[in-house]
């Protein structure tokens, strides 16, 4: 056995040590909650006698069986801990602060909400609702007006000069690009944004009018409305009037 984990017990006996055990007082040997506990060979060698009292006593005399083991447990735990795994110290205060916010929310919904909460939350939620419904109208006005633009850009001489000699589909395309620039330098937006926006905002106009007139009273959000475009792209014109109704 290796003799740095061997215990001179001080009835005579070596006993094991855990690995990695802080010298001291070795299990057998305590004072305290568990007595000593006699083993066979109780006689030290004199050499051996000699050794132990050249050392000077024994700082861990008396120290009981269950502290000694907690210190061992302790300091081994220090020894392998791998720094990497430490939890730093805002994860444990943040964790913490979760913790007493789940409990207080807890202890709000146990004891039931004060006077008056659920109809302040009601009108503060109205307000919500009434806002979200005002965006949804002032997006079907802008769909409108960006596809009045469109028009008029088509038809009118004020990007493309109508004696440059372009073939129509050659205008049409070069009219389209600056409505486009326009739009996007306009609404501070991307060309692709631009283009997106442009595209629809005809789809509205022209091709769903029922999903324009739900945008235009609020019953639906813009996002709700672009979902519905895309989806009707992916089916043929003559499709969309049923593909509306069924919504």
């Amino acid at each position: 056995m290796d003799e740095s984990l061997r215990f001179s017990h001080p009835l005579g006996a070596e006993v094991a040590a855990p690995p990695g055990a802080p010298p001291g007082r070795p299990p057998g040997s305590h004072s305290g909650s568990q007595p000593g506990v006699a083993l066979p060979g109780a006689a030290l060698p004199d050499d051996v006698a000699a050794e132990l009292a050249a050392l000077g006593p024994d700082p861990f005399a008396g120290e009981p069986w269950d502290e000694w083991l907690q210190r061992w447990a302790e300091e081994s735990a220090e020894q392998w801990v791998d720094p990497e795994d430490v939890i730093p110290e805002e994860l444990v205060r943040a964790s913490v602060r979760d913790a007493e916010d789940a409990a207080r929310t807890g202890a709000l919904l146990a004891g039931g909400l004060p006077d008056g909460y659920a109809d302040r939350l009601d009108v503060l939620l109205d307000d919500v609702a009434q806002n979200e419904a005002a965006l949804a109208m002032m997006a079907a006005d802008r769909a409108r007006a960006i596809d009045q633009a469109r028009l008029w850009s088509e038809v009118s001489d004020e990007f493309v000069n109508r004696d440059a000699g372009l073939s129509p589909a050659e205008r049409t395309e070069w009219a389209r690009r600056v409505f486009v620039s326009e739009v996007a330098a306009r609404l501070s937006l991307s060309q692709g944004a631009a283009d997106t926006l442009i595209h629809e905002s005809r789809a509205l106009a022209h091709d769903l009018p029922a999903t324009m007139a739900a945008l235009s009273e609020g019953r639906i959000g813009y996002r709700h409305a672009q979902v519905i475009i895309d989806q009707a792209g992916t089916l043929p014109a003559e499709a969309w009037a049923a593909f509306e109704e069924d919504l």
